[in-house]
């Protein structure tokens, strides 16, 4: 039965840029704070007070930290300082 859960586990696990960086997230449907977290773990140098952001197209939209969103293989996030505005 372990081995099953187990499986299911290895296949929700999604694969994502942070910065430029490759991240693996736990599931499809993680909240911003998550995202961060997984990327802190992973080696890619922000902190939890940054500003996570998603590109759609050509463009960045802000993810709260309490945003719960659904994530797919390939997508990208962009995580700066709050003094950063670019």
């Amino acid at each position: 039965m372990s081995s099953t859960i187990t499986e299911k586990v290895k296949n929700r696990v999604v694969s994502v840029t942070v910065n430029r960086k490759p991240v693996d997230l736990p599931d499809k449907h993680v909240t911003g704070r998550v995202i961060k977290e997984s990327a802190i773990a992973q080696g890619v140098a922000i902190g939890l007070d940054f500003q996570l952001s998603e590109k759609k197209g050509a463009k960045f939209h802000p993810v709260a930290d309490t945003d719960t969103i659904t994530v797919q293989n390939g997508d990208e996030f962009r995580a700066v300082t709050g003094e950063d505005n670019s």
